[in-house]
């Protein structure tokens, strides 16, 4: 599948970053830091989606270490913009001019990590319902979206309304894919994945060829 192509292409550039983040790291010294937990969400041993309950840059350094992450990713525009810990300034200038001015609450943000895993918070905060089924901007290339529908069957339709040609879960560390239109078989681990439902509020990565879709209000 073409869209099953183009992530692994994009994740193979995030593993070279996330190995240059581990380059920097070592070369720092030991000890761990006192930091909020700014982090909403399970961290596993690879890539896990999380959201930014909201703060300043110079919190989320410290924050991201207390969980074991690496590197992190924001979208904007269609394209992954990289936040690697512990490196140079110039590495991560995209990622300090997209939140200049700190980290919205909600900011959803795919995470690398070499593990040891960390559990979400026992209660997470609740946000209320919205009235999209996938809420966010979607751009050509690759977006962050919550989905609010809950229900597996209402995915696809949800998403050709937007535009979206494939959706993309964690767990486990790895990818887990949704490809709209595609036969069961090939979305046969997303099912299984979400047999019971998908829980309201996920965040999911989307890819879209366009046209973009209509932003969502209140992202």
């Amino acid at each position: 599948m073409h869209a099953g192509r183009v992530l692994t292409s994009a994740l193979a550039s995030l593993a070279v970053l996330a190995c240059a983040a581990g380059d920097v790291r070592a070369q720092e010294p030991g000890g761990s830091v006192s930091a909020p937990d700014c982090l909403a969400g399970a961290v596993d041993a690879g890539f896990s989606i999380l959201t930014h309950r909201g703060g300043s840059l110079d919190e989320l350094e410290p924050c991201a270490r207390e969980r074991n992450v690496t590197a992190l990713y924001a979208t904007d525009g269609g394209a992954f913009v990289a936040y690697i810990l512990g490196a140079p300034a110039p590495v991560n200038r995209d990622f300090h001019a997209l939140y200049a001015a700190g980290l919205p609450p909600g900011t959803p943000l795919i995470a690398r990590s070499d593990g040891p895993a960390s559990p979400a918070a026992a209660v997470e905060p609740e946000e209320p319902p919205w009235p999209e089924c996938l809420r966010g901007e979607v751009a050509r290339g690759f977006s962050l979206l919550r989905y609010e529908d809950g229900s597996l069957e209402g995915l696809e339709p949800c998403a050709r309304e937007r535009s979206i040609t494939a959706l993309y879960a964690t767990s486990g560390g790895a990818f887990v894919a949704y490809i709209v239109g595609a036969p069961a078989v090939v979305n046969r681990a997303f099912a299984e994945l979400y047999a019971d439902g998908i829980p309201r509020g996920s965040y999911l990565l989307a890819k879209s060829d366009g046209p973009p879709g209509v932003e969502a209000e209140g992202r």
